[in-house]
């Protein structure tokens, strides 16, 4: 396939802009782009995709997702005052609610939405404790049947008891097994845990324990809330980070997602593991989780990432409230733009190619043809110098044409061409009636 006509936003430093661009992908992977001129004669392709004059840039990566929460729009949040009441009153009610058809249909209508907004990638935390075994394949069906690109876990807690806890263990253990069998850059797992107050010593012992002998990595929340502070030091004399540390959850290969309620120490702790924070403007906002630094990251060397929770699918949208919440806790207009620039571009592609293997979030030959079209036609100048400015300003709120996954078009001018996606809104409005009234 060859992609002709390109407003080509590279999000690279040293040629951030094209414009009458080309991208000549040969199967899964881009080979070649610059200006059209004679590169258009090196690839006579009967496969031809001219978007006339529109942006073309990476897929979105999508740091931190719940795609089981994509039925819930709509439920009402009664009478919740605090953060742990929302989990435990809301959030724990509606996962212990979840059957297979429902883990399923969320997982499908999550993806389809994600990719409507240029999501390419997306990094999950699953939870159904009601079920366990075998639920991370019912999501991955999802992922195959839209096409998108994943990682995987289940987020293991002991709210539902021990065995319920070790039933998670062992379904991130057969998730991660199954997809380092398949070896097709598609599909990673890593063991999922809920955050520090939600599961017991034994319970850490015998997640730690399967990941050792994995050799794998971790996706855990760590210090959403000032509630997990204050668990930590009352049961275990610890903050959450140092908890985490010494078991050895924090560690290269590892999501830390949130790290909004830290200790001093606990920064630097955490840099010192090489684990990857993600943060999740949007969300925490909404549960008056509180504000994360993504500038006290930056400038301890880390490269942060970006996600949404299960908030929103939009990744533009968390990008700019970002920016605004990073103004908000009184940096710079423009370190603001930088940081949070940096981090769901730069870092949200750092982590997914630490997953997946092949370079993903860049235009550049040997990256993995994740791509999306956008319907942008500025009113101000769009130079190689102002790119984050108009991301922040308008381009990400410009409609998304296409998507490209792995060399293949998922989406079009509105449509998923092999999906049936009317059908699928309507089973999805059938299944969450029914589970919203068995919540």
């Amino acid at each position: 396939m060859i992609i002709t006509n390109a407003t080509l936003v590279t999000l690279q430093e040293t040629v951030p802009l094209i414009e009458g661009a080309l991208v000549a992908i040969e199967g899964k992977t881009i080979v070649d782009f610059g200006k059209m001129g004679k590169l258009i004669d090196l690839y006579e392709d009967s496969d031809t995709l001219d978007v006339m004059g529109s942006v073309l840039m990476p897929g979105l990566v999508d740091g931190h997702a719940h795609l089981w929460r994509s039925l819930a729009p709509g439920l009402p949040v009664e009478s919740i005052k605090t953060f742990r009441e929302l989990q435990e009153k809301f959030w724990w009610r509606f996962a212990r609610s979840l059957d297979e058809e429902d883990v399923y249909v969320s997982a499908l209508t999550g993806l389809m939405d994600s990719v409507r907004t240029g999501c390419t990638s997306i990094i999950d935390h699953h939870s159904s404790p009601n079920v366990v075994e075998g639920s991370l394949d019912a999501v991955w069906r999802a992922f195959t049947e839209v096409g998108v690109r994943g990682c995987l876990s289940y987020g293991v807690s002991d709210w539902d008891g021990t065995e319920t806890a070790l039933a998670g263990v062992e379904e991130n253990r057969r998730f991660v097994t199954q997809c380092r069998s398949t070896k097709t850059g598609m599909m990673a797992g890593l063991i999922g845990l809920d955050a520090s107050y939600s599961v017991s010593d034994p319970t850490l012992d015998r997640a730690v324990e399967t990941a050792r002998d994995l050799d794998c990595g971790y996706h855990v929340h760590v210090a959403e809330d000032a509630s997990d502070l204050a668990d930590a030091r009352t049961k275990y004399q610890k903050t959450p980070v140092e908890r985490l540390t010494t078991a050895g959850v924090l560690r290269k290969g590892t999501i830390a997602t949130h790290c909004l309620h830290l200790e001093e120490g606990d920064y630097e702790r955490i840099t010192g593991t090489g684990a990857v924070v993600v943060q999740c403007p949007q969300s925490n906002a909404s549960s008056s989780a509180g504000l994360g630094d993504l500038g006290r990251w930056s400038s301890m060397g880390m490269l942060p990432a970006i996600g949404s929770d299960g908030f929103s699918p939009g990744l533009f949208e968390e990008f700019r409230a970002s920016v605004l919440q990073q103004r908000m806790r009184g940096r710079s207009p423009s370190e603001s733009l930088e940081v949070s620039y940096r981090a769901a571009f730069s870092g949200n592609a750092d982590l997914a190619t630490s997953l997946f293997g092949p370079p993903l979030g860049k235009i550049k030959p040997g990256a993995r043809a994740d791509l999306v079209v956008l319907d942008y036609v500025p009113s101000t100048p769009l130079t190689p110098t102002n790119v984050a400015d108009h991301l922040f300003g308008g381009l990400g709120r410009a409609p998304v044409q296409a998507v490209i996954i792995n060399g293949r078009i998922v989406y079009k001018d509105g449509v998923f061409p092999h999906l049936d996606e009317s059908r699928i809104r309507a089973r999805a409005r059938q299944t969450a009636k029914g589970l919203w009234e068995r919540m």
